[in-house]
């Protein structure tokens, strides 16, 4: 009788199926560690296009202060925190689009009068754009977050520089952005 010679043993298919498994998690790896930097990159990027949007309304309208966020209405993107949308502020006439964050939601805006100082750690004094979620959605922003600030500051700190966020991901929060640390500058 004759031995047949064709097929795979059991231990070949268990190597064959090892190194697959192994390179679909390189892959996924991989593919996490590219959609961190460009999430990263396009908050970073919307927070700079944003300021510009700012910093031209400024010089267009000689003034010497920001706009008060308590005049917006309520961001559509958020019914948790009551800052309102970049969209509707008077900046928004020299931005070219509404931006959105990589989830779909509409940047927020906040100036109430107050001071950013860097030796009392506030988040979210002095004029800033929000990258915002509500509570028990902020484990994305939060993966990102320092990147962001990496990106911006190149510190990747939570303690220092304009870029600032929460890290409790089940309460609502932000990644905050400094454009200026009172609105007269």
């Amino acid at each position: 009788m004759k031995k047949s010679t064709f097929g795979f043993t059991f231990v070949e298919m268990l190597v064959v199926l090892s190194i697959i498994a192994i390179l679909v998690t390189l892959g996924f790896s991989a593919y996490n560690a590219t959609r961190v930097r460009s999430y990263s990159t396009r908050i970073a990027a919307d927070f700079q296009q944003i300021k510009l949007g700012f910093k031209i309304w400024k010089s267009f309208n000689d003034d010497d202060l920001y706009p008060r966020g308590n005049t917006l209405g309520q961001n559509p993107s958020y019914n948790c925190v009551s800052e309102g949308p970049v969209a509707q502020t008077p900046a928004q006439t020299y931005l070219n689009e509404v931006y959105l964050d990589p989830w779909g939601n509409q940047y927020a805006y906040d100036n109430n009068g107050d001071v950013h100082n860097d030796a009392v750690p506030a988040i979210a004094n002095g004029v800033n754009i929000f990258s915002r979620w509500c509570a028990g959605e902020g484990v994305p922003y939060i993966q990102i977050a320092a990147q962001v600030d990496r990106i911006l500051d190149g510190d990747g700190s939570n303690t220092t520089g304009v870029v600032r966020w929460n890290t409790n991901p089940n309460s609502p929060g932000a990644i905050v952005f400094l454009i200026s640390p009172n609105e007269a500058e």
